[in-house]
């Protein structure tokens, strides 16, 4: 399983100091998901969330809350872990734009007397997933058909076990789409196949023949029927 992002925050959003959790539903923006529940502070949608991670191992290239208390304030603190360590928080006691950290640490060290400590992360803001785990593909006949009939639709040829194994198992169908796509023999594929959709509405077929039988049958229009012929051919790479 690989961990991927379900919502994408925009943390520059507008923060009211001393609201950090509805600072974080709004970046996250939470209501357009069906947010139901409302926790009165950071703590109790702490407490509440079915997915806390007391560690550190955060999902590569996703946002996350993050937890913490804080000494002499019952209502702690959440904030949003960027994909490069970077911690975006309503920290500012009067402003109302956000504060970038650029880690855990300097959060930490930003509330200094206050007594910011982290607690942990978790996968969900009040039940609502931010991120979610995605299945890897495996090295099985029946996701190997269905990359080899993606490699047909989009490199124009069917794919190799072998090349399955070295460029697919172990991937999300996202990121094998991506591999399947950003490459030069796809690109080519795709010029192939609007040239082939262009001779089939035009007739190029039809048109070589009549061309052709045009030179052997009146020499007298051989100049402008060669012209077309020749580029027709050029643009079907015909030698």
């Amino acid at each position: 399983m690989a961990v991927v992002q379900a919502i994408t925050p925009n943390p520059d959003v507008s923060c009211t100091p001393g609201w950090c959790l509805t600072y974080v539903d709004d970046a996250f923006d939470l209501e357009a998901h069906g947010k139901t529940q409302n926790y009165p502070t950071a703590i109790s949608a702490w407490n509440a969330s079915h997915s806390k991670h007391v560690d550190r191992r955060f999902p590569a290239n996703c946002w996350v809350p993050v937890w913490f208390t804080l000494e002499g304030n019952p209502a702690g603190h959440v904030a949003i872990l960027a994909p490069d360590g970077a911690v975006w928080s309503s920290s500012h006691p009067t402003k109302k734009t956000p504060v970038r950290h650029n880690s855990l640490k300097e959060i930490v060290a930003y509330y200094g007397s206050l007594g910011l400590s982290y607690l942990g992360w978790t996968e969900d803001v009040g039940g609502i997933a931010v991120v979610k785990e995605e299945d890897m593909i495996k090295d099985t006949d029946l996701e190997y058909a269905r990359w080899e009939k993606l490699g047909q639709q989009i490199r124009g040829r069917s794919l190799t076990r072998e090349e399955f194994r070295s460029s697919a198992v172990g991937l999300t169908w996202l990121k094998a789409l991506e591999v399947l796509s950003d490459d030069p023999e796809s690109d080519q594929a795709l010029k192939d196949q609007g040239l082939g959709q262009l001779a089939r509405r035009d007739d190029w077929e039809g048109q070589i023949h009549s061309l052709t039988a045009q030179l052997k049958g009146k020499p007298q229009d051989a100049s402008e029927a060669e012209k077309k012929l020749q580029a027709i051919k050029d643009a079907l790479d015909i030698k």
